[in-house]
């Protein structure tokens, strides 16, 4: 169990990367749909469009907490040598092209000139990135000689954080833009329920496997004993977080936009507690 925790003390900076980029990217794709809909007002639509900034800020901070994973920035560029061959750099070539997207993208709502096809057409793009990356994202881990990583668990897990986390971070964005689309909003709540859904039903059945994973030292369920309750308390704090956003859709003023947070950080919380355990598990064939 030790050694356990020290591996994924270890790996905090891919924690808050498949944390916060999935959530993000999600959250932007979210947003966009709805710009790229054309059924807000002008005035709404270029309000909303300028805080297109919170979700790809969470996306970015993800992405530079992965570079620390690297040894140092300057090393991704060897990592980008690989794309189309090697999982790592596909997932970061896609997270790097939505984020060049969705900025330009962003920057151009200040524009006075009038940028409409292009921004759509960046945003559109944006979209495309961002669920490209998501999957690439979900894929990078399956790696065969990590026996605890490559288990068909691992996909479903990391593809169930992007609707956990952006589907409230959509919520806490359109509320800070004062956009209200209660459609929209149902929706999103209905997304993150199906994702914590997913994600329990995935993060159960890889720990029913654990205790039949070893390598020939080591048995995957002694690296993480307390999988299961960590499995417990996330699921109660994401279904929390949703009934939070649900309180927060009809709570007005400054303490409705506050439970809005609230209701991101304790998501956040929620998936970054199941990714740690996700990275304790860390566990090689034949050591």
């Amino acid at each position: 169990m030790v050694t356990g925790i020290d591996q994924g003390l270890a790996q905090l900076s891919l924690v808050a990367f498949t944390t916060l980029m999935p959530s993000g990217a999600l959250a932007f794709v979210a947003i966009a749909a709805l710009l790229l809909s054309q059924r807000l007002a002008p005035a709404e639509a270029a309000r909303l469009a300028r805080f297109l900034i919170i979700p790809l800020a969470v996306a970015m901070l993800g992405l530079i907490a992965s570079t620390n994973h690297l040894g140092k920035p300057g090393n991704t560029l060897y990592v980008l040598m690989g794309v189309g061959r090697s999982p790592l750099s596909n997932e970061v070539f896609a997270t790097g092209l939505f984020v060049a997207f969705a900025w330009t993208a962003w920057l151009l709502s200040f524009s006075e000139r009038p940028w409409g096809r292009v921004r759509a057409a960046l945003l559109a793009l944006s979209c495309a990135s961002a669920l490209a990356a998501i999957a690439f994202i979900s894929c990078a881990y399956s790696i065969r000689t990590v026996v605890t990583w490559d288990l068909p668990f691992t996909n479903v897990n990391l593809v169930a954080v992007a609707p956990m986390g952006g589907s409230v971070l959509a919520l806490a964005t359109l509320r800070a833009a004062g956009v209200r689309r209660g459609r929209l909003e149902r929706a999103l709540l209905a997304l993150g329920a199906a994702g914590v859904l997913l994600a329990l039903g995935s993060q159960a059945a890889q720990c029913a496997t654990l205790g039949s994973v070893r390598s020939g030292l080591v048995r995957a369920s002694d690296l993480v004993g307390g999988y299961p309750a960590v499995i417990a308390a996330s699921a109660v704090g994401a279904t929390a977080s949703l009934a939070l956003a649900a309180v927060a859709r009809r709570t007005p003023g400054r303490r409705g936009t506050a439970l809005a947070w609230g209701a991101c950080a304790l998501m956040a919380a929620a998936v970054a507690a199941a990714r740690f355990m996700f990275y304790a598990m860390h566990l090689t064939a034949g050591l």
